[in-house]
């Protein structure tokens, strides 16, 4: 089947098989409410503006140096958790973060959350 096919998936775990980009249909699958493509080296976020039921979309260790800006503020309105660490983010994209996101938690991984 094509992922396109699969409406009620609700997770995708992609995470540790070295893959280099994310198919573009994810953006189809309108109920996805977790997708882990951690470790691996991907760079690009593809469209995932019909994610409505999206909760949680782990991208870390990876090779993004940026979110498009229009991707990150959607993500920051659904109240996405976004774990971005271990990618090689440069300065300017890190500071758009800090300055669109409400509430920013730095640990070990990178979370950007809206807060209270």
């Amino acid at each position: 089947k094509e992922i396109s096919e699969l409406e009620d998936l609700e997770l995708l775990d992609f995470g540790f098989n070295q893959i280099s980009e994310i198919p573009e249909e994810i953006g189809d699958l309108q109920i996805l409410r977790r997708l882990n493509v951690t470790h691996n080296q991907i760079s690009k976020l593809p469209s995932i503006s019909n994610c409505y039921d999206l909760q949680n979309l782990d991208l870390s260790y990876n090779n993004f140096t940026e979110i498009p800006k229009e991707d990150f503020e959607q993500l920051l309105e659904r109240d996405v958790e976004l774990l971005f660490d271990g990618n090689p983010i440069s300065n300017e994209c890190e500071g758009h973060i800090k300055e669109e996101a409400i509430h920013i938690h730095h640990s070990d991984r990178f979370i950007v959350g809206i807060g209270d």
